[in-house]
């Protein structure tokens, strides 16, 4: 027997079933979503020689356990440049007990 690719064509699979793998691919495919990371942005602004300012924003998903109360930024020419001035971290009015 001659070597043969390995490609699905040549399984011998019916339509129908083929059909079905596909449609078990694609359902599978719409399971897949972030936990709670939703949007976000880095910003900087250039505040004199070779300073700057970066703000880290991101829109979480506030009810998701996985929640990360920093992020690091890392320079490209430095070895490990982890910096974490401040943090502000903003909850919805529903989230603050008593608010």
């Amino acid at each position: 027997m001659p070597n043969q690719p390995f490609l699905p064509a040549q399984w011998g699979m019916q339509p129908f079933l083929r059909g079905i793998v596909l449609a078990m691919l694609g359902l599978w495919a719409l399971a897949a979503h972030a936990t709670h990371n939703r949007a976000g942005e880095i910003t900087y602004t250039h505040v004199a020689g070779f300073t700057y300012e970066v703000v880290i924003t991101t829109y979480t998903k506030s009810s998701a356990p996985a929640d990360r109360p920093f992020l690091y930024l890392r320079w490209v020419d430095e070895p490990a440049g982890v910096v974490l001035d401040s943090l502000a971290r903003e909850l919805p009015v529903a989230a603050i007990p008593g608010g």
